[in-house]
């Protein structure tokens, strides 16, 4: 008989290269690649297989492990990216927003601070003046003055007419004064002394004008003592004829002295 054939040796393992690609293999593709000659074996040489698909079960597992924390780091540095974008978008955007509301809110304090420029200046003007010298000339008007010098020329002329009304004032005060120390020494005061006249035509027509006056009452009481017979006619014809004439006369020299006075107010510009 034949002897029986040997067995052959089993092949030892194969082991993977490693490979320039950026991701490492997975466990999958590890345990593909790897060939066994048998399917199956002693116990004896179920061993070492066992024991080096462990050893690569763990070696893929701490791939795997790599590949996902690195993984998990390039999702980390794409988010921070991403957020850096984000943010700097956000922080151009507020800038350009607030750079935006300044230039406003600047344009319009700078309008606001022209019209007071402009309104100090016309304010300068109105108190000083246009004219360079405070000193009046023949033809400087009281607006190129300005107002500070109107209103010290107005104090002047004010302070002119205060004196001038107190010393008005203390002659009213004298004149009051000596009025009720004439009243206290004399009880009675006379009707003369009340009417006085301005000038001499004044004079004469009061007295004319009293005069007038007089012959009228008599005439009245002509007229009422012959109702009543008191005086006959005669008497009454006579008196009258004589108190008629000079109340003629009293009138026309009134008349006269009216005429003459206005005359004389038209030539002064008085009437």
């Amino acid at each position: 008989p034949r002897p029986p054939a040997a067995v052959p040796a089993p092949a030892p393992a194969t082991t993977l290269a490693p490979t320039p690609s950026p991701f490492l293999p997975s466990y999958d593709d590890i345990r593909s690649k790897l060939k066994f000659p048998f399917g199956g074996g002693s116990s004896s040489n179920a061993e070492p297989q066992m024991s080096t698909e462990e050893k690569l079960a763990k070696e893929a597992e701490d791939a795997n492990a790599a590949v996902a924390i690195a993984r998990a780091a390039d999702e980390k540095e794409a988010r921070d990216t991403q957020m850096t974008i984000e943010t700097r978008q956000r922080l151009t955007t507020k800038s350009k927003q607030i750079i935006e509301t300044y230039k406003i809110v600047s344009k319009d304090e700078i309008k606001d601070l022209s019209e007071d420029k402009f309104l100090l200046e016309k304010s300068h003007k109105f108190l000083h003046g246009t004219s360079k010298s405070n000193m009046r000339s023949s033809s400087t008007s009281d607006d190129d003055l300005g107002q500070i010098a109107y209103l010290h020329k107005r104090k002047a002329e004010l302070e002119k007419h205060h004196d001038t009304l107190d010393e008005s004032i203390s002659q009213l005060e004298s004149f009051v004064q000596s009025a009720e120390e004439e009243k206290n020494a004399s009880a009675e005061i006379s009707v003369d002394e009340l009417a006085v006249p301005g000038d001499l035509h004044s004079a004469q027509m009061l007295l004319l004008s009293a005069e007038n006056a007089a012959i009228s009452d008599a005439l009245f009481y002509l007229d009422q003592a012959l109702a009543e017979h008191r005086i006959t006619m005669d008497h009454h014809l006579r008196a009258v004829r004589k108190l008629a004439k000079k109340q003629f006369l009293a009138r026309a020299h009134l008349l006269k002295i009216g005429q003459v006075k206005a005359t004389e107010a038209i030539s002064t510009n008085q009437w």
